[in-house]
């Protein structure tokens, strides 16, 4: 009688289950907001006379660190953790060969996938600076990354979301005879080589747009083994972007030094499917690893620019993340919902079916 009664109110819950209609791609980019963005870019140290260098000096053979540069990492921690992702520092030493302790750590923030957990796509923007503000460079990649976790939250995907806030790119280290460039994406991949991952994006500079050449254009950089992504990418710029054009830069397959460049080559070395993202014509950026890029800065920032860069990236996010993306992703439950409270009676059900048997 007992469990007659209970098979009863659980499939009498059951058949109140609210249908809650799949949210499409564009939809989900639309969520991508200038102000929303501004606001976690002027909540970083940013500003005129900051630093957030890696090496200002050498203190007992250790690498000392910009005033700013540890606060950056704990204010996009605690970022990523307000917007729900499990989130965790990363941290690492490399020894030089004269001796000098080189620290520092990622801050990695995880969207477990749901149906297919093992195949993984990854974002990536560095933190630290050229011994100065770094607002472009590359804060606006950081605070970029911040965004897509808000408005990513509320969703499901089939796959895995990796967002990785990056140290050390701005520095080299020699230890072992080899110079070792982008210190913090280096070590996350040495420690990720079997991973799945399908595809890696370095979002590193889009908060400045170029007045005249290469105006209203995005940049994507990488070598050519690694045209799929490219190309992958493109197509989201077209889609998403609004309006802006893919501008498709292809560098030689040989070495970091022909012009390849960010987090993504630590990726690309390891045979990952991996590219930059950057705003067009960076290199004639005024500010450009100079004590100007702060965000205050006169007629710098392009905010409507940074926000189309943020929606193109997404819309490549979210349609890869999904094994359809033609149905869209599903809403998280939220906390006490139908939805949640009918998942944990179904657990309970199991709890006394296995109790009674």
């Amino acid at each position: 009688m007992k469990k007659s009664f209970i098979l009863v109110v659980v499939l009498a819950l059951f058949s109140v289950v609210p249908v809650y209609a799949a949210t499409s791609v564009q939809a989900i980019v639309n969520q991508i907001n200038t102000t929303s963005y501004q606001n976690y870019v002027n909540s970083f140290p940013v500003h005129k006379g900051d630093n957030r260098g890696f090496n200002v000096g050498i203190t007992n053979n250790v690498v000392q660190h910009g005033p700013q540069h540890d606060q950056a990492a704990d204010l996009a921690y605690l970022d990523f953790r307000r917007s729900g992702w499990t989130t965790m520092y990363d941290p690492f030493t490399y020894n030089a060969d004269n001796g000098v302790a080189w620290s520092g750590r990622n801050v990695v923030a995880v969207k477990q996938g749901t149906t297919r957990p093992d195949d993984i796509y990854v974002l990536g923007a560095h933190y630290d600076s050229k011994n100065n503000p770094g607002a472009d460079d590359n804060i606006s990649g950081v605070a970029g990354l911040l965004e897509i976790a808000r408005v990513l939250s509320q969703y499901t995907f089939d796959c895995t979301i990796v967002l990785a806030i990056f140290d050390g790119e701005e520095v080299t280290v020699t230890t072992g005879g080899t110079d070792i460039h982008r210190l913090g994406s280096v070590h996350y991949v040495s420690e990720h080589k079997t991973d799945n991952i399908l595809g890696m994006i370095s979002v590193d500079m889009i908060g400045w747009q170029s007045p005249t050449d290469l105006h209203n254009m995005a940049d994507v950089e990488g070598r050519i083994v690694c045209a799929p992504i490219r190309n992958d990418l493109k197509a989201a710029i077209q889609t998403y972007g609004g309006g802006l054009v893919p501008d498709l830069r292809t560098y030689s397959n040989l070495g970091p030094n022909q012009g390849d460049f960010s987090d993504h080559v630590a990726f690309a070395d390891a045979g990952f499917q991996a590219c930059q993202f950057i705003e067009d014509n960076w290199w004639n950026n005024p500010n450009y690893h100079k004590a100007g890029d702060y965000v205050e800065n006169t007629d710098y920032f392009d905010w409507v620019y940074g926000t189309k860069m943020l929606k193109s990236v997404t819309g490549y996010l979210v349609t890869h993340a999904l094994t359809n993306p033609g149905a869209g992703a599903s809403t998280v439950p939220e906390p006490g919902s139908m939805v949640a409270l009918l998942a944990g009676l179904a657990g309970f059900s199991m709890f006394l079916k296995r109790r009674t048997k």
